[in-house]
């Protein structure tokens, strides 16, 4: 009996450093900051002189560099590198009013292209609701810029970066982690409840019959249901968790 227990000692210590391993390495997942761009998330990565924002799908790499290129007046270049060879550059200046008073409401001077076009003469950028308004401070709506087909690639050759994306970027705004916290708590709740039956299988049998029947007792069937939930429902647990950062 001694030398079974002492041989279970160290398989039980390899599987705890493997779950363990495991969670540190879905937590570093699931709190990597980056953002969405054509619903692929970008992994933020962030030196003394830039943020860039890289990623892939099944069209190819995809990599935004944003750029302050002055800090008085603020302005930001913003680089797409996307598939399909596609390059767009923009340039966004702001004005030093809303910088220095950090304000939500950013003054934007204008929006330039690689070619120096205006593309954007002039507005506002409410960083709290993610929304670019004009000098009038309405919405500005750029409809659907890249029609196509559904499953069929977006990187065509005429394709469209929105400036209210770019301001996003420019901005920080569009920050996110990538990892769905709600689907993870649903995950979590569901686990939480089929351990604490695992470990007092009378338990929630017990909670709900207790004020109307007396020594209630679980049924075959009862105990045959809760068999099959203590395997199912842990995998389902699993891939809600998975479905969290993907």
């Amino acid at each position: 009996m001694k030398n079974v227990i002492s041989k279970s000692i160290p398989i039980k210590i390899l599987l705890s450093v493997i779950v363990l391993a495991l969670l540190a390495f879905y937590l570093k997942i699931f709190f990597t900051t980056g953002a969405y761009f054509e619903d692929t998330f970008l992994k933020k990565e962030t030196s003394h002189s830039q943020i860039q924002y890289i990623g892939s799908n099944k069209y190819g790499d995809i990599k935004i560099t944003v750029k302050e290129l002055s800090s008085s007046p603020k302005s930001v270049e913003v680089i797409y590198e996307l598939p399909n060879n596609i390059k767009k550059e923009y340039t966004i200046n702001f004005k030093n009013d809303s910088i220095d008073n950090n304000d939500s409401l950013l003054t934007i001077e204008n929006i330039k292209d690689e070619a120096g076009n205006l593309v954007f003469t002039g507005g506002y950028y409410d960083k709290d609701s993610q929304i670019l308004l004009d000098e009038n401070k309405n919405p500005v709506f750029e409809g659907y810029l890249n029609p196509v087909v559904e499953g069929q690639n977006p990187f065509i050759a005429n394709y469209k970066v929105s400036i209210s994306t770019t301001t996003d970027f420019a901005t920080s705004t569009v920050d996110s982690r990538k990892g769905n916290f709600y689907i993870l708590l649903i995950a979590l709740i569901i686990l939480t409840i089929i351990l604490i039956d695992i470990k007092f299988p009378l338990f929630f049998f017990t909670l709900r019959y207790m004020w109307t029947v007396e020594k209630p007792e679980p049924s075959d069937f009862y105990t045959f249901m809760q068999r099959i939930c203590w395997y199912v429902c842990p995998v389902i647990s699993i891939i809600l968790m998975i479905v969290a950062i993907i």
